[in-house]
């Protein structure tokens, strides 16, 4: 039996030994791994002024634009603050402005994770936009809805006007976190009974979290729109936010007659950052704000919507919501796009790019290439920006072969479907950055040689299951034993 000691500093872990004597590999001579001994190279990334900005593209209209990451080292330890201030940067960039012909962006979410196949995966999606009546929980005691007039609800005919949430309707997936909205049109609004503004009207509006029905208060709006009319006949918007009733808006509900088409569409949408309350009234295409706030980067907002006034004197129509697109839903979503007024999301497909703000940023999430594609555009609706290697940082993987790259071995691998020179499989995770392996009992591999085998070099490298190569620093040893 024979013992070969090697080394590399090679930063991919190739060994590539080279003695001074024959090494003679005897007809039939197995082979085995004594010990390894090899520390990884964690990646470290510092974000700073020189590479903090990613350039990209969603649509010709706009053109390119850019966003700026916030400065930090990181790590494998911090990795995800990384994807989640780029997802956040991306989405708080994304939103509809009046004239610019950004319809594209109606509906957008990006989302920055680490995929399946522990890639990295940068990605723009359109949440559709549909009244999807079977995810809207109701007590039909309390509420019903009419297929007429493009969809038509309200309080349950017969039920009397009331200043307690006992009517509420509440959707069960949150908005797109880009560029989403919850929408509808004011179809009937009167007081004929002189009633207090509490007990007519209707609010539009999210929660931050998933409700049902019975659950619903004041309390329970993050951000909603009440629509009512004084007892003295005043038309009334008032905004919600955290619950908190805000005082009569200057703006004023323009109701001009039951399913009049120039009564009020009313938003209250996820736009560059913010969310904005708007109206669009008199047909207009062109909001206008009622309020807006700072928007908290990934939140989760829920559409629900309460009414007040009896039936025949407050209805709602035109019913839409922009679901977040990353999300597991129960059924196939299908997108309504009747509509002219207020604008509609544009899921056409168009020329986009990414590129990130150095080589350095690029290659520690995996890519291989600063800009994606390297050159000219991906054409599609919703574009996906998948690392070529996988992610170095995370819980890198629970093991790693040794591949003999001169010496032919009798060793398979159902990953590529063929034979490999694989001398040994080490189960052990660089997760500490260091690997040291040393099996109990070293298992010898034979050697695929009908005739006495002469070398003086031996090459092998350690790599990932998937044979992507092992970034490694200093100094690493493995030993050998032939028999």
């Amino acid at each position: 039996m024979r013992l070969l000691r090697l080394t590399t500093q090679d930063s991919n872990a190739l060994f590539d030994a080279t003695f001074n004597e024959n090494i003679v590999l005897p007809k039939n001579s197995k082979i085995a791994l004594q010990n390894i001994s090899i520390e990884a190279d964690k990646n470290v990334l510092t974000v700073d002024a020189s590479n903090n900005i990613i350039t990209y593209q969603l649509t010709e209209t706009i053109g390119q634009t850019q966003v700026a990451l916030d400065f930090n080292t990181y790590t494998g330890d911090n990795y995800q603050d990384l994807l989640t201030d780029i997802e956040n940067k991306l989405n708080a960039n994304t939103g509809y402005t009046v004239g610019s012909g950004n319809r594209r962006e109606l509906g957008i979410e990006w989302r920055a994770i680490v995929g399946d196949k522990n890639k990295v995966q940068i990605e723009n999606e359109r949440g559709e936009s549909g009244e999807n009546f079977d995810d809207w929980y109701f007590d039909p005691d309390e509420v019903t809805r009419v297929t007429t007039d493009a969809g038509t609800w309200g309080r349950k005919a017969g039920e009397p006007a009331s200043a307690d949430f006992n009517a509420n309707m509440n959707y069960a997936y949150y908005i797109a976190r880009g560029n989403g909205y919850t929408r509808c049109k004011i179809h009937t609004l009167v007081n004929p009974l002189s009633t207090p503004a509490d007990e007519n009207g209707f609010i539009l509006g999210l929660s931050s979290i998933p409700l049902q029905p019975d659950e619903v208060t004041l309390a329970a709006y993050k951000f909603g729109l009440f629509c009512s009319i004084d007892s003295g006949g005043t038309y009334q918007y008032q905004v919600i936010v955290d619950g908190v009733l805000s005082p009569v808006s200057p703006i004023v509900p323009n109701f001009i007659s039951v399913n009049n088409p120039n009564n009020d569409f009313l938003e209250v949408t996820i736009n560059k950052g913010n969310v904005v309350i708007n109206r669009y009234a008199n047909g207009s295409s062109t909001p206008d704000e009622i309020a807006y706030f700072p928007y908290t980067a990934g939140q989760t907002l829920y559409p629900i919507n309460t009414f007040f006034g009896r039936r025949d004197d407050c209805k709602i129509n035109n019913v839409r919501v922009t679901d977040s697109p990353f999300q597991d839903f129960t059924k196939i979503r299908q997108s309504i796009h009747e509509l002219s007024v207020p604008p509609q999301r544009d899921p056409r497909p168009t020329n986009q790019f990414l590129n990130f703000g150095s080589i350095e940023v690029a290659k520690y999430l995996g890519y291989k290439n600063q800009r994606q594609p390297q050159s000219g555009f991906i054409f599609e609706s919703d574009a996906v920006y998948l690392a070529d290697f996988q992610f170095n940082d995370k819980v890198v993987a629970d093991a790693f072969l040794i591949e003999l790259l001169n010496i032919p071995l009798e060793s398979y691998d159902s990953f590529v479907k063929q034979r490999k020179n694989i001398l040994a499989v080490v189960p052990e995770s660089d997760k500490t950055g260091v690997v040291i392996y040393e099996p109990s009992t070293p298992f010898f591999i034979d050697v695929k040689n009908e005739q006495d085998l002469l070398l003086r070099n031996i090459r092998a490298r350690v790599v990932a299951p998937d044979y992507t190569p092992f970034a490694m620093r200093g100094l690493a040893t493995m030993t050998l034993l032939i028999d």
